[in-house]
């Protein structure tokens, strides 16, 4: 009988993101759920739902129709109503912010439900599938080090993180947090939607759990003036 230790796998938290999708379309109404991280306070954070008729890609630059959400819940469900909806192609977007200003107006939608367009060609209908209708943002760990970490995150295409002020937040712990600052954060540079946020400098601990968190917007250099209401995404790694 063998005396060798028994390792154990540590399971951390499920990673967490905002998800939307759609319960119902019908002429005048389209119906949807959403899901977004714990201890997100949708109305007191400025989260809302927005429509465009659009394809597959929010339409960044373009004028689109929202609504508040009305309650904190984090998880809940919500119509857009009076509607005249047609035989074309429409996106959702959930934003965990309010609406930014005139250099970068959707700085916060950062999840989307795709409609198809009704008697779309069947090539239409495979890209449709292949691109798939619903989109989340995402970031986890990419690699560590004693003094270093680099996490990877995924936003919807267009976005543009350096403008939206993005950043990458980490804490000691299991939990992404609204209100307790991070151990370490940085902001996300560039346009690219997807891509990498690298610490340097930093203590990276032996059977310690770490949480990270995607905020859409908020960044600041002075740690007094981080905004910490537009958590996109979460996700946790032990050493």
């Amino acid at each position: 009988m063998s005396d060798a230790p028994v390792s154990r796998l540590f399971v951390g938290p499920a990673p967490q993101t905002v998800v939307v999708n759609t319960t119902n379309v019908s002429a005048k109404q389209i119906s949807v759920a959403f899901d977004t991280p714990n201890g997100n306070q949708p109305n007191s954070f400025g989260n809302s739902l927005w429509i465009w008729q659009s394809g597959n890609q929010v339409p960044w630059s373009s004028a689109g129709k929202s609504q508040p959400i009305g309650n904190n819940s984090p998880s809940g469900d919500a119509s857009f109503v009076d509607l005249d909806v047609t035989t074309l192609s429409y996106l959702i977007g959930y934003a965990v912010g309010p609406k930014g200003d005139q250099n970068w107006l959707y700085p916060n939608v950062v999840a989307s439900v795709f409609i198809p367009a009704l008697g779309a060609s069947e090539a239409q209908a495979d890209e449709a599938q292949q691109q798939g209708n619903v989109f989340s943002p995402s970031v986890s760990k990419q690699t560590f080090g004693a003094t270093s970490l680099v996490t990877k995150f995924d936003m919807l295409a267009g976005f543009n993180p350096e403008k939206a002020l993005s950043y990458v937040g980490v804490w000691e712990g299991q939990t992404a947090s609204y209100s307790q600052p991070p151990k370490w954060y940085a902001p996300v540079t560039g346009s690219n939607s997807s891509g990498t946020v690298s610490f340097n400098n930093i203590q990276i601990l032996r059977g310690t759990t770490y949480a990270i968190g995607l905020f859409a917007s908020g960044y600041d250099a002075n740690p007094s003036n981080l905004k910490q209401s537009a958590l996109a995404a979460t996700s946790t790694f032990t050493v």
